[in-house]
């Protein structure tokens, strides 16, 4: 019995062991060279050379700051940090990543070494380098025990200086790549969004006329509720859930909510905003729209995609007023910068508003928008029932509009 808790024992010691080393080995090199210099000094009282210690920081760091995506405490790739989402779009391999439409990675990736052509010129530079450091290491101990038989101190420091001009050099040409590589990445982005970051008005009154549709649907669910159920749903169809580009940003203290995902299938930024108000003012109205052109230009520098904007706000009162009527019940006017849908519903009526649109070249991509707020409102069942009144009322409002989008599926 002793025995065999024992051995359990030292099976959970060897694995925290091994958890730690995958957690990141440079800590487990740097512990190591530390503890046998140590043992070292002790036991041949030979010269402790100015190489030595800086050696011994030195290699663990030039692994860690090479290869950090490989380690889980960095938690980090060749491009940037985790946190930083707009490293994870910097590495996907394909042509909505600038970086791999320009021809900038690899064509022989083998999961090991940097999939970008200048990171992996800068890992092979760095082997060489960790390989020298190791070769002048084991010369200094050899030459540090020799002299110190006939009394003498090894003192030469100029190869050392040497390498470590040769290893910041490297670092720099490190710094260059990774440097130019993020300007790819925001150039790109800034040739289709520049327009969009200006925008101090997503929210505008549309132009009053009767060119707007009204849908009725059964509310079964608090508001909180749905803002939520909207945003997960919001998430399914654009296939976001698995990896979050932006996760939502909230205001809970003014019912203020956004999520951003990107549509795969045409490499556009998806946003979605909504607010709950029980009446609408112009104050709501100027607060939504500044934390809008807030939390856009923070995404800006750091997760969003690369893609076209399409914004859906979507704004819950409990009774309409004029500011309401004024920016739903009218036809809107497409910007060039982006494509909005902008959808009211009003609690107390169980009525969604959602205002018309000239044909013309945003036509078609408003049409689309809305199929997919709809697919959306169809899969919240307890928000929105799938109930023949409300397919009706669907196929009754939008007869005209399937020759341009294609049938909506109601089924």
């Amino acid at each position: 019995m002793k025995k065999e808790r024992k051995q359990g024992t030292i099976k959970i010691l060897c694995q925290e062991v091994v958890e730690f080393i995958k957690l990141d080995i440079t800590d487990s090199i740097l512990l190591a060279l530390l503890l046998f210099w140590g043992w070292a000094l002790d036991k041949w009282k030979w010269h402790f050379h100015l190489g030595i210690p800086l050696y011994t920081v030195l290699l663990p760091g030039m692994l860690g700051g090479y290869w950090r995506y490989g380690f889980k405490r960095w938690k980090e790739n060749e491009v940037g940090s985790v946190i930083d989402k707009q490293s994870w779009l910097g590495l996907r391999n394909d042509v909505s990543n600038p970086l791999y439409a320009k021809g900038h990675f690899r064509k022989n990736y083998n999961g090991r070494m940097a999939k970008l052509r200048g990171n992996y010129f800068c890992q092979i530079i760095a082997i060489i380098q960790m390989a020298v450091i190791l070769i002048r290491l084991i010369y200094i101990i050899f030459i540090s025990v020799k002299f110190k038989k006939i009394g003498l101190e090894y003192t030469v420091l100029w190869p050392d200086g040497i390498i470590i001009v040769w290893v910041f050099i490297n670092i720099a040409v490190s710094l260059f790549f990774s440097a130019y590589y993020d300007w790819i990445i925001k150039s790109e982005r800034l040739k289709k969004q520049k327009g969009f970051y200006k925008e101090k008005e997503v929210c505008k009154k549309a132009i009053p006329n009767d060119n707007y549709d009204v849908i009725h649907y059964k509310n079964t669910l608090d508001y909180i509720t749905m803002l939520y159920d909207t945003v997960r749903g919001f998430r399914d169809c654009f296939q976001g859930e698995g990896k979050l580009l932006f996760g939502q940003k909230t205001n809970m203290k003014h019912n203020l909510i956004m999520d951003i995902e990107e549509n795969r299938d045409d490499n556009s930024v998806q946003i979605l905003v909504q607010m709950y108000q029980k009446r609408l003012t112009r104050e709501y109205v100027d607060m939504m729209n500044r934390f809008i052109h807030k939390e856009i230009r923070y995404a800006s520098q750091r997760s969003l995609p690369f893609g076209f904007p399409h914004v859906t706000y979507i704004i819950y009162v409990e009774e309409k007023s004029k500011l309401f009527e004024d920016i739903f019940c009218g036809t809107i006017h497409q910007r060039k910068s982006f494509h909005c849908l902008p959808i009211g519903i009003v609690l107390n009526e169980e009525k969604m508003y959602i205002p018309g649109i000239r044909k013309g070249n945003a036509f078609e991509e408003y049409q689309k928008m809305k199929a997919k707020v709809f697919e959306i409102f169809e899969e919240l069942s307890l928000m929105y029932p799938s109930t023949v009144v409300f397919k009706e009322e669907l196929r009754k409002r939008y007869k005209k509009e399937q020759y341009h989008m294609g049938p909506i599926n109601l089924n």
